[in-house]
């Protein structure tokens, strides 16, 4: 069985201590790990996180979601990919991401066993694409990353 530890912390607390600290120059909690969630803005995570340093934090956890494995056409219906469109130059039209990759991958000798989506408010930027001849960053209304994970198939 495995088991987590997690450290809430109330803002109001930590509000205290961070006084606490910068009045005594020392950190006073002695905690130096956190998992921090629901912050939404780049001022509340630098806040937070000069807060969190001054009392002698120095590490957080980030608890991402898994890689989900997804058949075509559930990715297709999936709102959140509606706007992965990529123009199709052989049938001069736009098409999902899905359709496109399958297409232009068999084209490139390759075939796709399976898709898996990975969502997470993080900016990867172009720095995941790493194979660019497999992998691509696609920009429309949002970011989207294609990236080509070796296989095995057996029957």
């Amino acid at each position: 069985m495995k088991s987590v530890i997690s450290i809430f912390l109330r803002l109001g607390c930590v509000q205290c201590l961070h006084a606490l600290a910068s009045s005594i120059g020392t950190p006073v909690y002695p905690i130096t790990a956190s998992l921090f969630l629901d912050r939404t803005e780049v001022s509340e995570w630098n806040d937070t996180l000069d807060r969190f340093q001054t009392q002698g934090g120095d590490t957080v956890w980030l608890e991402a979601p898994p890689l989900v494995r997804r058949s075509k056409q559930d990715l297709q219906e999936d709102p959140v990919f509606k706007w992965c469109q990529e123009h199709d130059v052989l049938a001069s039209e736009e098409v999902d991401c899905f359709t496109h990759a399958q297409e232009e991958l068999s084209r490139q000798g390759l075939n796709i066993i399976s898709f898996a989506s990975y969502q997470y408010e993080e900016d990867f930027s172009k720095v995941i694409v790493k194979c660019p001849k497999y992998d691509k960053m696609i920009t429309t209304v949002y970011t989207y990353f294609r990236i080509v994970l070796p296989g095995q198939y057996s029957r």
